[in-house]
């Protein structure tokens, strides 16, 4: 798996099957909410700063119909040489059921270029149909993926899956999660592992619940439990930390700062 893409992936593990709340006025997040991440990359001992990742919530028009704009950028910083990255990811969501109507993730590297554009053009119905439009430095295609359930985008499945309620979660619950990413649909799951309380980069300790994500199916993925997910023990279900191995060292995403979230950050431990 590409470095760039265990941040970008493991923010959508956190929950799945899950109905989405009737009122929008409901979720976990609201329109001008903006997180924002450090990637660091671990050699040895040594633990460096690599790239700065944003999600943005935006309510926008498409196809003559209001709805959120879900955005997330990634880039490498300057002076980390390692590997260079540069991605934009947004999603056009119903306002009321977060379902998905379009999705655009554009990366580019040094020598690389990948721009797909996901088309989702029914609403609930089976079977479920997405067509991808690829563009690469090498080579464009069309597909069309069928499934006999609904799949959702990356950033549809985490601001929709936002909202699970995680009182009902008992450890070691596995939790199915259907995607579609890259070259088709993934029935993905992972595992709830209980709580913990973690100090992150910025000064701030919270309270999390932590998660482990596991292979269901999929050639992009190894299998095992080599990823580990934090997220605020609290409504806002915002991700705080993502920690992944790799062949070669690992890397560490860690929220940096939260603004105009819907609900205070409760599971912040406040300092005596």
């Amino acid at each position: 798996m590409k470095i760039k893409a265990i941040f970008l992936l493991a923010g959508f593990f956190l929950f799945a099957n899950v109905q989405a709340q009737e009122n929008h006025h409901n979720f976990a997040f609201k329109v001008g909410e903006k997180l924002e991440y450090n990637l660091y990359y671990n050699l040895g001992f040594i633990w460096l700063n690599a790239a700065k990742v944003d999600f943005t919530v935006k309510e926008e028009k498409f196809e003559e119909m209001s709805v959120y704009g879900l955005h997330m950028t990634s880039a490498t910083i300057k002076g980390f040489s390692l590997f260079y990255f540069r991605d934009t990811t947004y999603s056009y969501v119903n306002k009321n059921t977060l379902l998905p109507y379009f999705a655009y993730q554009a990366s580019h590297e040094k020598n690389y270029f990948t721009r797909d554009k996901y088309t989702f053009p029914q609403q609930n119905t089976t079977p479920w149909k997405v067509f991808l439009e690829r563009q690469t430095s090498k080579r464009t295609r069309d597909t069309t993926f069928t499934a006999d359930k609904p799949h959702y985008d990356l950033l549809s499945t985490l601001y929709r899956l936002r909202n699970i309620d995680a009182s009902a979660l008992t450890v070691n619950e596995k939790i199915p999660m259907p995607m579609v990413f890259n070259d088709g649909f993934h029935d993905l799951y992972i595992r709830y592992v209980g709580k913990e309380q973690i100090k992150l980069k910025n000064g701030k300790t919270y309270n999390a619940l932590k998660f482990k994500p596991l292979l269901a199916e999929g050639k992009m993925f190894e299998k095992g439990e080599g990823m580990t997910i934090w997220i605020s023990d609290d409504e806002n279900k915002i991700p705080l930390m993502v920690e992944s191995k790799l062949k070669i060292g690992s890397v560490k995403a860690m929220l940096s700062a939260e603004k105009n979230t819907v609900h205070p950050m409760t599971s912040e431990v406040k300092k005596k």
